[in-house]
């Protein structure tokens, strides 16, 4: 099993909204959890993931690539980089 770290911060305007950044050995990434959804975005690789929470809490269905989900990809996405625009460098 490989050793991660996460960090989580309140998404600043909705405080039911969660972002996190983990990082593994293998793969890191970052994350936003709305109430419903959470979106997987990987660093160095395209993929995407969308899950609905409610319907599928066991992220089993990745429904990025879905195209009733486009506009909810397309929010998160936006969510996820007003986050990361506020993340101080590394």
């Amino acid at each position: 099993m490989s050793a991660a770290h996460s960090t989580s911060v309140e998404h600043p305007e909705k405080s039911r909204d969660v972002c996190a950044d983990a990082a593994g050995e293998e793969r890191s990434g970052r994350t936003i959890r709305t109430a419903r959804y959470k979106y997987v975005r990987y660093q160095g690789d395209p993929a995407e993931q969308l899950f609905d929470l409610q319907a599928d809490p066991w992220e089993t269905q990745n429904l990025h690539e879905d195209s009733k989900y486009a506009d909810v990809v397309k929010g998160h996405r936006k969510l996820l980089e007003q986050w990361e625009s506020k993340l101080i460098p590394a």
